[in-house]
């Protein structure tokens, strides 16, 4: 394997940002973190400050009667506005009795009967969102999916990793617990477009006798993927399918892509070194994340090359690395 040179490391570092890194295979075990992203409600987006507690009850009862808590909704956030604007001498907050004369320690009993738990947004200064009665049948159909809810709330607990982007497309994918694969894909546009993803993009392999299963999380329909997906969205579309792996062909390797963050250009492998150029969903500016046996390094290698991979190097010359010396990375 030859290494790319990146004497942009001293001076372009700032803000490098790869995604994904290494693939875990255990659910998170801190304590302090949550198991999976919080499910519920939030009134800021629709009456940021017109809030009161006949609207959290009424909600409340909404997300009852209409299933939501079935699948999983269980919060209520209080965001804003329901307190007075100064703080007592004492310096703690009171609630705006005008807006909720029960208090909130009552709404906050009330919601726990209903097997709710109700949350509050605060900021630590001295002063001081959507309609859930109102949603189509539609909508209230995609929030209860019972296939989007189970990969949201996945016990692996793994960040979707941007594996490529232009000015049409965001492709995102992710690891399960189960080791199936997640794949979003976004068109950003106002028009209606059909993009191919390649099984190595998704880091899966597309050796002989490799055949994934996708499902299309919202129509339930069904694919074979033997080099690649074909997909076509509508404007502003979002696609999100679940893939299952073949019990011969589970090995994934992770793949995404390099910022730098104050630019927002991408990373990109040239001839002999590396460059940051407008992201153009090229395989030169995906690359490939692989373990080194140090759970704290890593290297990359490019889409395009796989003989290459990223080395620490002066800007003139194409150094072959031994030992490894220079192409691992820490994260």
């Amino acid at each position: 394997m030859k290494s790319l040179p990146a004497s942009w490391a001293a001076r372009s570092m700032a803000g490098f940002l790869v995604f994904p890194l290494l693939p875990v295979q255990t659910p998170t075990e801190n304590p302090s973190l949550a198991p999976a992203p919080p499910m519920g409600f939030n009134n800021w987006a629709r009456l940021e400050c017109d809030l009161n507690e006949t609207f959290f009850t009424e909600t409340a009862q909404a997300m009852l009667k209409r299933g939501l808590l079935d699948v999983g909704y269980d919060f209520l956030t209080l965001d804003d506005c329901w307190m007075l604007h100064d703080r007592v001498e004492d310096g703690s907050l009171e609630w705006d009795t005008d807006k909720f004369p029960h208090g909130i320690p009552w709404l906050a009993n009330y919601m726990k009967r209903n097997g709710l738990r109700l949350g509050t947004y605060q900021e630590p200064g001295p002063r001081t969102h959507a309609y859930i009665p109102s949603l189509s049948g539609e909508e209230i159909a995609f929030l209860s999916n019972k296939a989007l809810i189970a990969v949201n709330q996945d016990p692996l607990g793994q960040q979707s990793a941007l594996v490529s982007r232009d000015d049409t497309f965001d492709v995102l994918p992710r690891s399960l617990e189960n080791r199936d694969r997640l794949l979003t894909v976004l068109n950003r546009r106002a028009d209606a477009v059909t993009t191919t993803v390649s099984l190595a993009r998704l880091g899966l392999s597309s050796q002989s006798g490799c055949k994934y299963h996708a499902r299309n999380l919202l129509t339930d329909e069904v694919l074979t993927i033997d080099s690649a997906i074909e997909i076509h969205l509508d404007s502003h579309v979002a696609k999100v399918y679940r893939i299952a792996l073949p019990k011969s062909c589970t090995k994934t390797t992770p793949t995404g892509m390099a910022f730098n963050t104050p630019s927002g250009l991408c990373m990109i492998a040239s001839t002999d070194s590396v460059i940051f150029e407008k992201c153009s969903a090229s395989d030169f500016q995906v690359w490939h994340v692989a373990a080194t046996g140090d759970a704290t390094k890593l290297t990359l290698s490019p889409l395009s090359d796989a003989s290459v991979c990223l080395a620490a190097g002066d800007e003139s010359s194409l150094a072959k690395w031994q030992s490894g010396t220079g192409i691992t990375w820490y994260h």
